[in-house]
């Protein structure tokens, strides 16, 4: 069985992104989901483990199959944090400035460039980028 689990909103920047929704496989209403602090979370169901805006990141888990970056403020976009966190095949799912920030930081896996509306499907997990807007700062 198949739901909808989870509903963030991840503000964006410019048009402005977040991430809807990430449709996993169930397995109870919030198991497996990790508040990191600020806007970072970790998600892990059905043996996929999935970062969002991962920002101070304490050891190196290395254990991401997927990481959604809503932005590329260096509080959700942080390529030292990224690091902790990458293996040969994670992905990655950002706007264009956040995937052109990855490029400047030789971030090597791949990388899955969203605009509102997009919906791209990764190691079995859905995600639908919809408009926020983040107009409270000054980056």
């Amino acid at each position: 069985m198949r739901r909808t689990f989870l509903a963030l909103v991840l503000l964006g920047v410019g048009f402005s992104l977040a991430f809807a929704a990430v449709e996993m496989p169930a397995a109870g209403h919030l198991k497996g989901l990790t508040w990191l602090g600020h806007a970072s979370f970790r998600l892990e169901r059905a043996g996929v483990v999935v970062y969002f805006d991962p920002w101070k990141i304490e050891g190196e888990p290395l254990d991401a199959d997927l990481i959604l970056i809503s932005h590329p403020h260096p509080d959700h976009l942080s390529p030292p944090d990224i690091a902790k966190l990458l293996k040969a095949e994670t992905e990655i799912v950002t706007v264009a400035d956040g995937a052109a920030k990855l490029q400047e930081a030789r971030v090597n896996v791949k990388i899955h460039t969203v605009k509102p509306a997009d919906k791209v499907a990764i190691k079995g997990i859905s995600v639908e980028a919809v408009p926020a807007y983040n107009r409270n700062k000054e980056f």
